[in-house]
């Protein structure tokens, strides 16, 4: 049984007019890197995205469709980076090209320049069911500060970030997570003052869990000095909810002529791109989509 802390997101509030959230999401992120089989730097970047969906959760208040997603295109090396996280704790994601690394400058890997210029964009179903998308360029391409402006820019909720993920030399997640700390317009200079001293001060999170600092004790340090209530503790796992009814949702997406030919090379797979799940289909199950779509027509 992990630690308590371990692996879990954490939630508080203070009645001095900030929220704070930190997650320890590192075997979720080595789940991540051991799938899709990821380089070192395309590794970080991956776990700061998924790190980034996980914290996001915190600002989702509809109860039927709990999730959020995260996407960042650039246009470096690193193309698309992708995740999806909802509030049972539950997260996904993908990176292409999964094989990227580039030199480390200064002992530390070089994430913004993979990236390079692009957008980073936050998706979501509204209450009234409407799928919102917002979209900022990002700022540096470390994730970190890119998803600070996002909240400052889309929501108007200034914050501090701090996002980290450790990779070993053979290429493992030995550490991997970050703090949130949102503020609200009544929030004193002071505690403010307080609060980006604090932030700063954890210079590397990743590296910090990796020596044994839970998500509870990430979040005390980005809070001391100040009056706060814990909210909630709760696991964070890796997990995907692709299925085969969306696998062949996507078959059915594709043109007659293609699934035509798919039933003569001897059927179909769909990997998902979250998991690297793979779904058969048999050249009759393929026939029998045709028929459907042809009944349908």
């Amino acid at each position: 049984m992990a630690a308590r802390g371990r692996n879990t997101l954490v939630k508080a509030v203070s009645p001095e007019g900030f929220v704070g959230i930190a997650v320890d999401a590192t075997e979720a992120v080595e789940e991540a890197r051991r799938r899709h089989h990821t380089a070192p730097t395309a590794t970080a970047a991956l776990g700061r995205t998924m790190v980034s969906a996980i914290l996001l959760t915190s600002f989702l208040k509809d109860t039927r469709n709990p999730r959020i997603a995260v996407k960042i295109t650039g246009d470096g090396p690193l193309k698309v980076l992708a995740a999806e996280a909802d509030t049972r704790g539950r997260v996904r994601g993908y990176v292409d090209p999964a094989g990227i690394h580039l030199p480390p400058e200064g002992g530390k890997l070089q994430v913004g320049k993979a990236i390079g210029q692009g957008i980073f964009s936050v998706r979501r179903r509204l209450p009234n069911g409407e799928i919102y998308t917002s979209t900022v360029p990002l700022v540096s391409g470390e994730i970190g500060k890119d998803l600070a402006f996002f909240l400052h820019q889309s929501e108007q909720v200034p914050s501090a970030v701090a996002l980290g993920v450790y990779v070993g030399t053979h290429g493992e997640v030995l550490g991997a997570g970050g703090v949130l700390v949102y503020l609200f317009p009544e929030t004193p200079e002071a505690v403010i003052t307080r609060l980006e001293a604090n932030i700063r001060k954890l210079h590397s999170v990743s590296r910090a869990i990796h020596e044994g600092l839970t998500a509870s004790g990430l979040l005390e340090e980005a809070l001391a000095g100040t009056t706060y209530y814990p909210v909630f503790e709760k696991p964070v796992r890796f997990d995907c909810w692709c299925s085969r009814d969306s696998a062949q949702m996507a078959l059915w997406a594709l043109p007659d002529s293609d699934l035509q030919e798919l039933k003569a090379e001897g059927g179909a797979e769909v990997v998902c791109r979250f998991c690297r799940k793979i779904y058969r289909f048999q050249p009759e199950e393929l026939e029998t989509l045709l028929r459907l779509r042809k009944h349908q027509a």
